[in-house]
């Protein structure tokens, strides 16, 4: 997962999903919920899938002003190999936007495959 890649960065402070679950079906605003969280950016993304593509759509936003620092998508052929490197390279760029360091080690963390079994992940 995404949140699990960035939790390991740790020039980042990452909020749990659970805790941000609750906001799902919320009509607070970004700058209301960022508060009542105590952070500065947000993460939100969709993921589209059909047959053998995926197109995952990321972006960054800066919680106080609800605008966004960074934004991309991405459309690749639906492997093991392909998600896990759409995964890193997410959350790279999310690093970067927010102008974290990543040191070697987190680089290659950030690298690595959980499994080879898509179905399994």
């Amino acid at each position: 997962m995404l949140i699990g890649d960035l939790y390991r960065i740790k020039a980042l402070r990452v909020i749990s999903f659970t805790s941000v679950l609750r906001y799902k079906q919320t009509t607070k605003s970004l700058p209301e919920i960022a508060a009542e969280l105590d952070v500065d950016a947000i993460v939100e993304g969709t993921v589209f899938h059909e047959a053998d593509s995926v197109r995952i759509t990321a972006q960054l936003i800066r919680a106080k002003t609800d605008e966004h620092l960074w934004a991309e998508h991405f459309d690749r052929e639906l492997t093991a190999d392909n998600l896990f490197a759409i995964q890193s390279e997410i959350s790279a760029e999310i690093a970067k936007a927010l102008e974290a360091t990543l040191s070697p080690e987190e680089q290659e963390r950030l690298n690595e495959r959980p499994t080879d079994n898509l179905a399994a992940y």
